[in-house]
């Protein structure tokens, strides 16, 4: 059987010693040989009658290290995952150990070594409620609750098609054509296009208010608008090109009121209540009014919860300066992606081992808090995504909102990004009742600056881990 040794070097490095017997693989080896020499189609040998020297002689050195290989990397994972202690990275093997050569003549026992991080033992320090921290709470004002009413009935409202144009935002589609007297003329302009209300003069909303869409007026097409110049109607009123010189006699125009459409603003009925708050749940505006109150009090509520757990993990860093095997870390970073170098990682590892340390941090919180996540919780995340984005639209049906994500279960990197999320979630919860906290009722511009203060001392202390230039280093030392 193969053995693995365990050799520590110290709290946080140890070294596997790892030996694949002759006994361990000769039979394997053999096995294989032997169905090559049966299935090989060899040149001047019928199948399956080559000698079996000249199939060992071709085909030995690479089954015998693929086999070896192989029963190495069951060895190393399954000591792996049956040991109690948790570890940091994957194997590495040491250094200084000598390439193996698989000599067929020279069949023996294989012994490997293995570096590898364990991870450290330690208690978290700071959630032991010694330290106060502010916790914000936004004043929520009769006016923002109105706005957002605003905005709720604008994002639910529509543009419908009036008789007669007459207010800001009506958008009309016209129409040019030149006349020859009362005759359309013969390879004359014309040409349609849309325009606001409140960009036309006075003297053309007076005309234009006065007749009904499908009827027309003699119109002068350059005193249609205001504050524009000859090129710019000559261009979108005309549809000439600038390199269109032709001459143009302004009273030869009739202009055609096609379509009138008016921005209208949804009104307060229980129709629009049950699309924007659910079927029967508001009845009235006053209803209205406090269930928006309700829903920004808790998302600033929510805000606030999380602007305080980014204070503490800020704090648990600072407290819990975690011992790292920062050698052996350097080393299975840069055997992790090529693309790394040495000279770029050690700028960036002071950061990477921040990171690090936040993670052994989260993991331990994680675990001592009994914090779990279901398949049916990352569903549940993802639908509410959905539903966010695409917001109340009629064509979300169940049915969709279940198709759709099914399809982003399938994402690998999504489903992780919302596990994270969530583990993160439940992990601000827990420790919630561990932090002592000051509630401090503030405006909502006091709270937007005060939530920019934190996020920027927090970023300058990370900018602080993180490679500088040359120049700058130059300019702080000055």
């Amino acid at each position: 059987m193969p053995k693995v040794v365990r050799e520590d070097i110290d709290n946080l490095n140890i070294l596997l010693n790892v030996t694949i017997e002759k006994a361990d693989y000769l039979s394997q080896l053999d096995q294989q040989l032997d169905k090559y020499r049966r299935e090989a189609h060899l040149r001047g040998f019928r199948k399956g009658k080559a000698p079996a020297g000249l199939v060992r002689k071709m085909f030995g050195q690479s089954l015998l290290a693929d086999i070896v290989t192989r029963q190495l990397q069951h060895e190393l994972q399954e000591y792996l995952t049956t040991t109690d202690d948790d570890f940091i990275g994957q194997p590495l093997p040491k250094e200084d150990q000598e390439k193996i050569d698989f000599d067929m003549g020279n069949l023996r026992d294989y012994e490997f070594q293995f570096e590898l991080g364990l991870s450290p033992v330690f208690e978290v320090k700071g959630l032991d409620g010694n330290e106060e921290f502010e916790l914000l709470e936004v004043e929520v004002s009769d006016e923002m609750a109105a706005d957002e009413l605003n905005e709720m009935r604008r994002r639910a409202s529509q543009n419908i098609a009036v008789e007669q144009a007459g207010k800001d935002n009506d958008s009309l589609y016209l129409e040019f054509q030149e006349m020859d007297g009362d005759a359309i003329k013969e390879d004359g302009i014309v040409f349609s296009f849309r325009t606001l209300w409140q960009d036309l003069t006075p003297e053309s909303q007076a005309a234009l208010g006065a007749i009904k869409a499908g009827e027309k007026i003699v119109m002068n097409p350059f005193a249609l608008w205001q504050d524009k110049n000859e090129q710019y109607v000559r261009r979108y009123a005309l549809g000439l090109e600038d390199n269109d010189t032709r001459e143009i006699n302004p009273d030869a125009f009739e202009l055609a009121l096609h379509e009138v459409s008016r921005f209208e603003l949804r009104t307060l009925d229980q129709e629009f209540f049950d699309l924007a708050f659910g079927e029967g749940k508001v009845t009235s505006e006053a209803e209205a009014l406090e269930e928006i109150r309700s829903d920004i009090r808790n998302y600033y509520s929510q805000d606030a919860y999380n602007l305080l757990f980014l204070q503490l993990q800020d704090r648990l860093l600072d407290l819990n300066d975690i011992p790292l095997p920062d050698d052996f870390l350097k080393r299975w970073i840069l055997a992790s992606d090529e693309r790394n170098t040495a000279e770029q990682l050690e700028k960036e590892y002071p950061s990477f081992a921040k990171g690090f340390q936040w993670t052994l941090i989260k993991n331990k919180l994680i675990k001592q808090f009994n914090i779990d996540v279901t398949e049916e919780e990352i569903k549940s995340r993802i639908a509410d995504g959905i539903r966010n984005i695409l917001g109340n639209s009629p064509y979300l049906t169940p049915d969709l909102i279940e198709s759709l994500t099914a399809r982003r279960m399938e994402d690998e990197k999504e489903v992780n990004r919302v596990i994270d999320g969530l583990y993160l979630d439940k992990l601000s919860k827990a420790t919630r009742d561990l932090v002592k906290t000051k509630p401090k009722r503030v405006k909502l511009e006091d709270y937007e600056a005060a939530r920019k203060e934190i996020h920027d001392a927090i970023e300058a202390k990370r900018k602080l881990l993180e490679p500088q230039e040359e120049e700058d280093m130059q300019e702080e030392q000055q």
